[in-house]
Protein backbone atom coordinates (compact mmCIF):
# COMPACT_ATOMS: atom_id res chain seq x y z
CA UNK A 1 0.00 0.00 0.00
CA UNK A 2 1.46 3.30 -1.23
CA UNK A 3 1.76 6.51 1.24
CA UNK A 4 -0.87 8.09 -1.28
CA UNK A 5 -3.68 5.47 -1.27
CA UNK A 6 -7.30 6.63 -1.64
CA UNK A 7 -10.41 5.26 -1.47
CA UNK A 8 -13.82 6.40 -2.35
CA UNK A 9 -16.97 4.86 -0.99
CA UNK A 10 -20.97 5.71 -0.62
CA UNK A 11 -22.56 4.75 2.96
CA UNK A 12 -25.99 4.91 4.34
CA UNK A 13 -27.98 3.88 1.38
CA UNK A 14 -29.88 1.36 0.05
CA UNK A 15 -27.10 -0.04 -1.32
CA UNK A 16 -23.26 0.11 -2.01
CA UNK A 17 -24.05 2.94 -5.10
CA UNK A 18 -25.99 5.42 -2.81
CA UNK A 19 -25.23 7.11 -0.06
CA UNK A 20 -23.27 9.99 1.91
CA UNK A 21 -19.61 10.22 -0.06
CA UNK A 22 -16.60 9.62 1.61
CA UNK A 23 -13.46 9.05 1.04
CA UNK A 24 -10.29 7.42 2.62
CA UNK A 25 -7.16 8.64 3.20
CA UNK A 26 -4.27 8.91 5.58
CA UNK A 27 -5.87 5.85 7.69
CA UNK A 28 -9.06 7.84 7.97
CA UNK A 29 -12.45 7.79 6.43
CA UNK A 30 -14.13 11.96 5.75
CA UNK A 31 -16.13 13.37 4.00
CA UNK A 32 -17.00 15.43 0.88
CA UNK A 33 -18.52 19.16 1.11
CA UNK A 34 -21.53 20.07 -0.83
CA UNK A 35 -21.31 23.18 -1.10
CA UNK A 36 -19.93 23.58 -4.67
CA UNK A 37 -20.65 19.80 -5.63
CA UNK A 38 -22.44 19.88 -9.27
CA UNK A 39 -23.34 17.42 -12.19
CA UNK A 40 -20.15 16.67 -13.43
CA UNK A 41 -18.40 16.27 -9.26
CA UNK A 42 -21.43 14.01 -8.76
CA UNK A 43 -21.34 11.66 -12.37
CA UNK A 44 -17.50 10.83 -11.67
CA UNK A 45 -18.49 9.45 -8.11
CA UNK A 46 -20.94 7.05 -9.64
CA UNK A 47 -18.26 6.32 -12.72
CA UNK A 48 -15.19 5.81 -10.22
CA UNK A 49 -17.53 3.29 -8.64
CA UNK A 50 -18.64 1.75 -11.46
CA UNK A 51 -22.40 2.31 -10.40
CA UNK A 52 -23.69 3.51 -13.49
CA UNK A 53 -25.46 7.49 -14.60
CA UNK A 54 -26.09 9.44 -11.97
CA UNK A 55 -29.97 9.77 -10.43
CA UNK A 56 -29.56 12.71 -7.71
CA UNK A 57 -27.07 14.59 -5.32
CA UNK A 58 -27.93 14.91 -1.92
CA UNK A 59 -27.12 18.07 -0.47
CA UNK A 60 -26.26 18.94 3.08
CA UNK A 61 -26.42 15.60 4.60
CA UNK A 62 -30.67 15.88 4.05
CA UNK A 63 -30.87 12.02 3.00
CA UNK A 64 -28.05 10.13 4.54
CA UNK A 65 -27.12 11.58 7.54
CA UNK A 66 -23.92 13.63 8.73
CA UNK A 67 -20.38 12.07 8.55
CA UNK A 68 -17.77 12.13 11.25
CA UNK A 69 -14.42 12.73 11.27
CA UNK A 70 -12.10 15.08 8.68
CA UNK A 71 -14.05 16.83 5.97
CA UNK A 72 -10.95 16.07 3.32
CA UNK A 73 -12.34 18.17 -0.21
CA UNK A 74 -14.24 21.04 -0.44
CA UNK A 75 -14.63 23.10 -4.10
CA UNK A 76 -14.70 20.55 -6.18
CA UNK A 77 -14.77 21.63 -10.10
CA UNK A 78 -14.73 18.16 -12.42
CA UNK A 79 -14.82 18.37 -15.76
CA UNK A 80 -15.47 14.83 -16.65
CA UNK A 81 -12.11 13.83 -17.98
CA UNK A 82 -10.80 12.23 -15.06
CA UNK A 83 -10.53 8.53 -13.68
CA UNK A 84 -10.26 9.50 -9.71
CA UNK A 85 -12.56 12.24 -7.84
CA UNK A 86 -9.53 14.04 -6.16
CA UNK A 87 -7.93 14.41 -9.39
CA UNK A 88 -10.70 17.46 -9.76
CA UNK A 89 -9.67 20.87 -9.11
CA UNK A 90 -10.11 21.29 -5.36
CA UNK A 91 -9.33 23.27 -2.00
CA UNK A 92 -5.98 21.85 -0.89
CA UNK A 93 -6.33 18.44 0.54
CA UNK A 94 -8.24 18.68 4.00
CA UNK A 95 -9.35 22.82 3.99
CA UNK A 96 -12.79 23.94 3.94
CA UNK A 97 -15.11 26.31 5.79
CA UNK A 98 -17.87 23.18 6.13
CA UNK A 99 -19.50 21.69 8.74
CA UNK A 100 -20.66 17.55 8.35
CA UNK A 101 -24.30 19.02 7.85
CA UNK A 102 -23.21 19.87 4.86
CA UNK A 103 -22.04 16.60 3.65
CA UNK A 104 -22.58 15.54 -0.09
CA UNK A 105 -24.19 12.28 -0.75
CA UNK A 106 -24.75 10.85 -4.57
CA UNK A 107 -27.59 8.56 -5.80
CA UNK A 108 -26.40 6.36 -8.78
CA UNK A 109 -28.61 4.27 -10.90
CA UNK A 110 -26.91 0.81 -9.93
CA UNK A 111 -29.37 -1.73 -11.16
CA UNK A 112 -28.70 -0.79 -14.65
CA UNK A 113 -24.73 -1.28 -14.76
CA UNK A 114 -24.69 -4.21 -12.69
CA UNK A 115 -26.88 -6.07 -14.91
CA UNK A 116 -24.49 -5.03 -18.12
CA UNK A 117 -21.05 -6.01 -16.00
CA UNK A 118 -22.49 -9.59 -15.13
CA UNK A 119 -23.47 -10.28 -18.76
CA UNK A 120 -20.32 -9.17 -20.19
CA UNK A 121 -18.01 -10.44 -17.85
CA UNK A 122 -19.56 -12.45 -15.22
CA UNK A 123 -16.24 -14.42 -14.36
CA UNK A 124 -13.43 -11.56 -14.09
CA UNK A 125 -16.45 -9.72 -11.76
CA UNK A 126 -16.91 -12.97 -9.71
CA UNK A 127 -13.10 -13.13 -9.32
CA UNK A 128 -12.80 -9.51 -8.16
CA UNK A 129 -15.22 -9.47 -6.05
CA UNK A 130 -14.24 -13.02 -3.60
CA UNK A 131 -10.97 -11.54 -3.73
CA UNK A 132 -11.96 -8.78 -1.58
CA UNK A 133 -14.76 -10.67 0.21
CA UNK A 134 -17.73 -9.70 -1.64
CA UNK A 135 -20.77 -11.44 -3.49
CA UNK A 136 -22.51 -9.49 -5.77
CA UNK A 137 -25.95 -10.36 -4.43
CA UNK A 138 -25.14 -10.41 -0.88
CA UNK A 139 -22.83 -7.33 -0.54
CA UNK A 140 -19.76 -7.59 1.97
CA UNK A 141 -19.79 -9.95 4.14
CA UNK A 142 -17.74 -11.05 7.00
CA UNK A 143 -17.70 -13.13 10.27
CA UNK A 144 -16.37 -15.01 12.86
CA UNK A 145 -17.57 -18.60 13.35
CA UNK A 146 -17.01 -20.89 15.86
CA UNK A 147 -15.58 -18.59 18.66
CA UNK A 148 -17.35 -18.15 22.32
CA UNK A 149 -18.61 -14.77 21.24
CA UNK A 150 -19.09 -12.68 18.28
CA UNK A 151 -15.68 -11.23 17.89
CA UNK A 152 -13.81 -14.45 18.49
CA UNK A 153 -13.50 -17.56 16.02
CA UNK A 154 -12.66 -18.82 12.36
CA UNK A 155 -12.20 -15.81 10.01
CA UNK A 156 -14.80 -16.40 6.93
CA UNK A 157 -15.71 -14.47 3.83
CA UNK A 158 -18.94 -15.29 1.93
CA UNK A 159 -18.66 -14.88 -1.92
CA UNK A 160 -21.06 -16.17 -4.33
CA UNK A 161 -23.19 -17.55 -1.90
CA UNK A 162 -20.37 -19.74 -0.17
CA UNK A 163 -18.60 -19.40 2.77
CA UNK A 164 -15.27 -19.96 2.62
CA UNK A 165 -11.97 -19.41 4.95
CA UNK A 166 -8.62 -17.41 4.96
CA UNK A 167 -5.52 -19.49 4.82
CA UNK A 168 -2.63 -18.52 7.62
CA UNK A 169 -0.01 -18.04 5.52
CA UNK A 170 1.57 -14.54 6.41
CA UNK A 171 -1.41 -14.04 8.97
CA UNK A 172 -0.63 -12.07 11.91
CA UNK A 173 -1.80 -9.49 14.36
CA UNK A 174 -1.65 -6.40 11.75
CA UNK A 175 -4.26 -8.69 9.30
CA UNK A 176 -6.33 -9.71 12.80
CA UNK A 177 -6.34 -5.53 13.68
CA UNK A 178 -8.08 -5.12 10.40
CA UNK A 179 -10.57 -7.96 10.98
CA UNK A 180 -11.57 -6.58 14.46
CA UNK A 181 -11.95 -3.00 13.39
CA UNK A 182 -14.09 -3.84 10.35
CA UNK A 183 -16.35 -6.06 12.26
CA UNK A 184 -16.59 -3.23 15.40
CA UNK A 185 -14.73 -5.77 17.63
CA UNK A 186 -12.01 -3.34 19.09
CA UNK A 187 -8.64 -4.56 18.80
CA UNK A 188 -6.81 -7.78 18.12
CA UNK A 189 -5.70 -9.95 20.94
CA UNK A 190 -4.39 -12.91 18.70
CA UNK A 191 -4.23 -13.96 15.38
CA UNK A 192 -4.09 -17.69 15.74
CA UNK A 193 -3.96 -20.28 12.64
CA UNK A 194 -3.88 -23.67 12.32
CA UNK A 195 -7.60 -23.95 12.08
CA UNK A 196 -7.68 -23.25 16.05
CA UNK A 197 -11.72 -22.59 16.19
CA UNK A 198 -11.79 -26.25 14.01
CA UNK A 199 -11.22 -26.48 10.24
CA UNK A 200 -14.02 -24.85 7.98
CA UNK A 201 -15.03 -26.12 4.61
CA UNK A 202 -15.82 -24.74 1.02
CA UNK A 203 -13.20 -22.46 -1.12
CA UNK A 204 -10.99 -20.59 0.77
CA UNK A 205 -10.60 -16.90 -0.66
CA UNK A 206 -8.23 -15.76 0.57
CA UNK A 207 -3.90 -16.93 0.75
CA UNK A 208 -0.85 -14.89 2.03
CA UNK A 209 -2.64 -11.75 3.37
CA UNK A 210 -0.34 -9.03 4.41
CA UNK A 211 -2.40 -6.28 5.59
CA UNK A 212 -0.46 -3.31 7.07
CA UNK A 213 -3.02 -2.61 9.92
CA UNK A 214 -4.19 0.50 8.86
CA UNK A 215 -6.71 -0.53 6.07
CA UNK A 216 -10.55 -0.04 6.82
CA UNK A 217 -11.27 -3.36 5.43
CA UNK A 218 -9.89 -7.14 4.73
CA UNK A 219 -10.37 -6.59 0.86
CA UNK A 220 -7.94 -3.93 1.21
CA UNK A 221 -4.94 -6.02 1.91
CA UNK A 222 -2.54 -7.43 -0.40
CA UNK A 223 -3.21 -11.10 -0.94
CA UNK A 224 -3.03 -13.87 -3.44
CA UNK A 225 -6.07 -14.95 -4.84
CA UNK A 226 -8.58 -18.30 -4.79
CA UNK A 227 -6.85 -19.94 -7.79
CA UNK A 228 -2.94 -19.80 -5.98
CA UNK A 229 -3.89 -21.20 -2.75
CA UNK A 230 -1.72 -23.78 -1.74
CA UNK A 231 -3.60 -24.19 1.47
CA UNK A 232 -5.70 -26.78 2.69
CA UNK A 233 -8.06 -26.23 5.60
CA UNK A 234 -5.90 -27.18 8.97
CA UNK A 235 -4.40 -24.13 7.69
CA UNK A 236 -7.68 -21.48 8.57
CA UNK A 237 -6.69 -18.28 10.11
CA UNK A 238 -8.71 -17.51 13.00
CA UNK A 239 -8.96 -13.91 15.24
CA UNK A 240 -9.41 -13.50 18.95
CA UNK A 241 -10.88 -9.58 19.39
CA UNK A 242 -11.27 -7.40 22.73
CA UNK A 243 -14.91 -6.57 21.38
CA UNK A 244 -17.36 -5.57 24.57
CA UNK A 245 -18.99 -9.14 24.30
CA UNK A 246 -15.54 -11.41 25.26
CA UNK A 247 -16.56 -12.47 28.40
CA UNK A 248 -13.84 -10.91 31.54
CA UNK A 249 -11.09 -13.91 32.35
CA UNK A 250 -11.92 -15.87 35.31
CA UNK A 251 -9.67 -15.19 38.15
Amino acid sequence: MCSEHKELRLVNGKHRCEGRVEVFDNGTWGTVCSDTLDGPDAELICKQLECGPLSSIDYYAQSFGEGSGPIWLDGMECISHESFLWQCQKEPWGKHNCEHREDAGDVCSEAKVTKEQHHRSKDCIREYDCKRGLSPDSGHLLRLFGGNTNCSGRVEILCNNSWGTVCDDSWDMADANVVCRQLDCGHALLAPGGATFSQGDGVKWLDEVKCTGSESSLANCPSSSPAQSDCDHKEDASVICSGLDVPPIAV
